[in-house]
């Protein structure tokens, strides 16, 4: 399946609301996103509990769709779901592990490199996919996308500059 077929099998839109632009934009600073990495999860679980469907504080605060991405642990072999925003163009459904500019890869693209195949989530709907790294041509355009998308992301690319961002593509 292409990134576009993959997106409409889940029910994933291929564009973003305006609804929380203002959001994104202050998300992407620095201090914010620091604060962001460091309760995002506890606010996730917290949302859980009051809506009905799974959805992550990131949807609903700054508007923008979010994936739940299983993968399985590469030490533990346990399941680890993980929410992410992920960069959907015609050909490719990708997932960048930006982590927030943050200077270590984050442990679900760990995890991705170990053991590639994935159940992705949408709003009920999942499925089964197969990641792989995404060379420098792709990889590049994936990026160019996800800066459009959410400012944040170039910011992230620019502080996490001592790590290769891992881009995967996912396919079902």
């Amino acid at each position: 399946m292409t990134g576009a077929e993959l997106a409409r099998h889940l029910g994933y839109p291929l564009t973003a609301p305006a609804r929380g632009r203002g959001v994104r934009r202050a998300a992407a600073t620095g201090p914010a996103s620091w604060l962001l990495a460091r309760s995002l999860r506890h606010l996730d679980g917290m949302f859980e509990g009051v809506r009905p469907r799974r959805t992550s504080a990131t949807e609903i605060l700054a508007g923008l769709p979010v994936v739940s991405l299983t993968t399985t642990g590469a030490r533990t072999g346990r399941p680890r779901p993980v929410f992410l925003v992920p960069v959907v163009t015609a050909d490719v459904f990708a997932v960048l592990s930006t982590n927030f500019g943050a200077s270590r890869t984050p442990a679900w693209a760990v995890n991705l490199l170990a053991h590639p195949t994935a159940v992705l989530e949408f709003r009920g709907r999942s499925v089964t996919v197969h990641a792989r790294e995404l060379d420098d041509e792709v990889r590049d355009a994936v990026l160019a996308a996800a800066s459009a998308l959410y400012p944040g992301f170039g910011r992230y690319l620019r502080r996490a500059a001592g790590r290769r961002v891992l881009v995967f593509a996912l396919t079902g």
